[in-house]
C-alpha cells in the first residue's frame, strides 16, 4: 500500500514521470523512492540499485514499470547533476 508520502511525491511529479506502474505493482518502491527523493544523492543510489543489476540473478521489472524507473533514474540524474562528484571525463 502507498503510504501518503510516497502518493504526494507521485502527485508532485510531471506527469511524464509518475510512476503509476510501479505504484500498483510494487508499492514498496515508491514508498522507499518517495522517502529518498528529497535527498538527490541517496534517491540517485536506490535508483541505481534498482536499475542496474550488479548481481547478475535478478530477473528484472516487467517492461512498463523499467521505463517508469528509467524516467526517474533521468529526472533524478538530471536534478542531482549539480551535486553529483565530477570524474576526469566531464
Amino acid at each position: 500500500m502507498l503510504s501518503p508520502p510516497a502518493i504526494r511525491w507521485c502527485a508532485e511529479l510531471p506527469t511524464g514521470a509518475r510512476p503509476d506502474m510501479l505504484a500498483t505493482l510494487f508499492p514498496g518502491i515508491v514508498n522507499k523512492l518517495a522517502l529518498a527523493w528529497p535527498e538527490p544523492a541517496k534517491a540517485r543510489a536506490l535508483m541505481d540499485e534498482l536499475v542496474i543489476d550488479r548481481r547478475g540473478d535478478r530477473s528484472g521489472f516487467p517492461s512498463g514499470v523499467f521505463s517508469e524507473l528509467l524516467r526517474l533514474h533521468a529526472l533524478i540524474s538530471a536534478t542531482a547533476s549539480d551535486t553529483a562528484p565530477q570524474d576526469i571525463w566531464s
